[in-house]
């Protein structure tokens, strides 16, 4: 697994405050092949730990998940010529309040369907966010 360190920002969207985060990220890829050679397909697991001071002084825990899968289809024909692909991300960072500032909770889930010109045929964005007290 390979670890990486990150500085970020966020903002609380329950109380406005701007956060300055510093962490680590932490990922591991897995890819396979099927039988056929005809597809490839890819996971990236990201783990992200981090710890922040807000500009109103609140200090912040920060933890995400998330999972890339990647898909590329060839339909038998060479690699270079891929036929469809298509991207998802899935995350849910969770961000706790070490004082009295709001906790709150992002939930992303994202996909992108590519054509063999490599033109979006498709895409959904779901991005949700909750204050949890």
């Amino acid at each position: 697994m390979e670890r990486i360190p990150l500085s970020f920002n966020a903002t609380n969207p329950c109380n406005g405050e701007f956060i300055t985060f510093n962490g680590t990220l932490s990922f591991f890829i897995k890819s396979g092949t099927s039988p056929s050679g005809d597809n490839i397909h890819q996971n990236i697991h990201f783990y992200l730990h981090g710890q922040g001071t807000g500009n109103l002084g609140n200090e912040y825990v920060y933890n995400d998940v998330r999972i890339n899968t990647s898909n590329a289809n060839f339909k038998g024909e060479k690699p270079s010529k891929i036929s469809q692909s298509e991207i998802s991300s899935n995350f849910t960072n969770t961000i706790i309040s070490k004082g009295s500032a709001s906790n709150f909770t992002i939930h992303a889930v994202l996909h992108t369907t590519f054509n063999a010109n490599g033109e979006v045929t498709a895409e959904v964005e779901v991005l949700n966010t909750e204050c949890r007290g």
